[in-house]
């Protein structure tokens, strides 16, 4: 991206070099580049560095001065294309922002990627002022150093503009509708390696954030100043569920030191009944079951925005794992919907609560055409919504 701002930079200066019929594909290039670079923190999951955002708004602002925003330039990188314009390209980069990077798989990131270059001829920037009632309710301020917000966070002092896609939205609800009836997702200029149904899982869930624009939350969310305690091993989080630990139904117990010691200390009652919160709390140690403290900035009745302050945690994204809340009865299932790093090494994570209370529950899968089965595994149930 450096690199063809300085060729374009001596094109300007050299006017007679060759290079001044190629300004719209040099300024093409470098904001493809410099969008790539934004792509690759988001694949990350890490906060964008400061400036990164700031920098693409004057790259297409200097375009649109120069009126070659809208210039047509060949470019091999787009698969569906195979041409893009400044400004498609500036507004895929926004589309990608939009549909909360941050909270897809790596699967539906490379999808996202491709279908933003995909969607963004649908698109069309408008001043915000000016834009009908139609639009897309999210806008942008290009004096900032983000993305697209709510408008109703927009600053009345600045210029804002807002993303037109009320066209996007008529072309993915017919789509959807194709791949309903059968339609491959190749032959929609998806990609081949789209496959159903997570690809019309994904494209639906694209309609509100592409479509419709930013809308409210389905439940409302307030700041809050408390730690909640996160188990990470579903074993553990069964024995803190359950009170005993999680075994092989019609096996006899294997009698190893731990175990030994146990019984030697709490006796037989460690496995037949519940525990004292304190007898929990010692067994669970001798089992190396182990909380993690998160603290909890903002929740709601779904579910919880926390960041890891200090220590090392290991979690992925839609990892499921036991959360218990202070004061609270039971452990509780949550899934994380969403991971970030922020610029000073502070992981957040938002946490959504799956339908309480669970059971543990032993599972596997009945006799297959042989007649052998499975062993047990842990599963958990949660009540029906």
């Amino acid at each position: 991206s450096a690199n063809y701002g300085l060729v374009a930079e001596r094109a300007a200066a050299q006017p007679l070099s060759g290079l001044s019929a190629q300004k719209a594909l040099l300024a093409e290039r470098r904001i493809h580049y410099h969008a790539q670079v934004m792509i690759e923190f988001f694949r990350a999951r890490r906060e964008m560095p400061s400036g990164l955002w700031k920098a693409l708004h004057d790259q297409y602002l200097a375009a649109e001065q120069a009126n070659i925003a809208d210039t047509r330039v060949a470019d091999p990188l787009n698969e569906v294309w195979g041409a893009q314009s400044i400004k498609e390209r500036y507004v895929a980069a926004l589309l990608i922002d939009a549909a909360s990077p941050y909270s897809r798989t790596p699967r539906e990131f490379a999808w996202l990627v491709r279908w933003a270059l995909r969607f963004a001829p649908y698109c069309s920037i408008q001043d915000a002022e000016k834009a009908s009632e139609k639009a897309s309710s999210l806008v942008l301020d290009q004096a900032s150093d983000k993305g697209l917000h709510p408008a109703g966070l927009k600053n009345p002092e600045r210029r804002l503009i807002c993303l037109e896609t009320s066209k996007l939205a008529t072309h993915i609800q017919a789509m959807v509708s194709q791949l309903k009836k059968g339609a491959t997702a190749a032959s929609l200029g998806l990609g081949d390696d789209c496959v159903q149904p997570a690809c019309a899982r994904l494209l639906v869930s694209l309609y509100r954030p592409w479509g419709l624009g930013a809308s409210g939350r389905r439940f409302p969310r307030h700041r809050s100043k408390q730690q909640i305690s996160i188990c990470t091993d579903l074993l553990a989080a069964a024995f803190f569920l359950s009170g005993k630990e999680f075994t092989q139904e019609g096996r006899p117990k294997i009698m190893d030191f731990t175990r030994t010691e146990a019984l030697l200390t709490l006796g037989e009652r460690v496995d037949e009944g519940e525990l004292s919160d304190e007898k929990m709390e010692i067994r669970a140690a001798q089992l190396g079951y182990a909380l993690e403290t998160w603290d909890v900035i903002d929740q709601s009745v779904a579910g919880f925005k926390m960041v890891r302050q200090e220590g090392q945690s290991r979690v992925e994204h839609r990892q499921l794992l036991g959360l218990r809340i202070p004061n609270g009865e039971r452990l509780l299932l949550a899934e994380v919907s969403w991971l970030q790093y922020s610029r000073d090494g502070v992981l957040g994570a938002g946490m959504s609560i799956l339908p309480s209370p669970p059971s543990v529950i032993s599972v596997r899968i009945a006799a297959n055409e042989r007649g052998s089965r499975d062993q047990f595994r842990l599963g958990f149930i949660v009540p029906p919504v």
